[in-house]
């Protein structure tokens, strides 16, 4: 009897004919927004606007270009979650949020402000094992 030859099958390349998807080089999203990564951001955080209430922290943005007022809204929710919500101010119309995508309000957590160097703010919650960094000029 001769012994069983093991014989390995390579399904990588025989399972998925890569020539049908896309590459992020194809995708015209994907091309815009690295454009935007290599140009200053003409957003500007005004750190002075700060207010702090039980369930979020909120501040202005600015865009430097057009001068529009933004207000920014970082929420603290239970397991280690950070939820940023941008709007309009003063919007024309308010913004559409979608009804019924949570079964529940998320549990939230009081975020406090920790010290951070000028120009920057930082929000950590009660037990300071997580922490958001925020950057005033170029926002981020």
């Amino acid at each position: 009897m001769e012994a069983a030859v093991k014989e390995e099958i390579s399904l990588e390349d025989e399972a998925v004919d890569k020539n049908i998807f896309r590459d992020c080089n194809k995708i015209a999203f994907y091309r815009r927004q690295k454009q935007w990564l290599s140009k200053k951001s003409t957003y500007q955080a005004l750190l002075d606007s700060v207010t702090t209430d039980e369930d979020s922290t909120r501040f202005q943005i600015i865009n430097e270009a057009s001068k529009v007022p933004l207000l920014a809204e970082i929420y603290g929710i239970e397991g280690n979650i950070f939820r940023l919500k941008i709007n309009e101010e003063t919007p024309l119309k308010p913004r559409f949020e979608v009804p019924d995508v949570l079964t529940s309000k998320p549990s939230t957590v009081r975020l406090i402000s920790c010290s951070g160097d000028t120009g920057s703010l930082i929000l950590a919650d009660g037990k300071g094992d997580l922490k958001c960094h925020i950057t005033a000029n170029p926002f981020k």
